[in-house]
């Protein structure tokens, strides 16, 4: 139900054109679930790095620079995939859901 939402074209059309889109798309809701939790893991991953640093979490030297590389690792592929998700949505030009890659 989501999934359909999600690729739903803005006008009201037929279920023809949507269960098409379904069709095509085979995925896609899981890459943009993903996509969305490597945003916010790596945005969580970021707070992390800032407490730490700051000094109200742990006391451990060096332990900062993991969460800083974690971060990394996910909020990267998980905000370009959802930048690409969100203009598809939007119905930017040269944007559209076949570029989302399918995990």
């Amino acid at each position: 139900m989501i999934c359909t939402l999600l690729i739903a074209p803005k006008e009201e059309e037929e279920e023809e054109v949507v269960d098409e889109l379904d069709r095509q798309t085979p995925g896609l809701c899981y890459s943009i679930v993903l996509a969305a939790f490597l945003l916010l893991a790596g945005v969580a991953f970021f707070t992390l790095t800032i407490l730490h640093a700051t000094g109200h979490l742990l006391s451990k030297t060096g332990a900062g620079w993991g969460f800083l590389v974690l971060g990394l690792l996910t909020f990267i592929p998980g905000f370009y995939h959802s930048r690409i998700a969100y203009y598809a949505w939007r119905g930017y030009e040269d944007y559209d859901f076949q570029s989302i890659p399918r995990f």
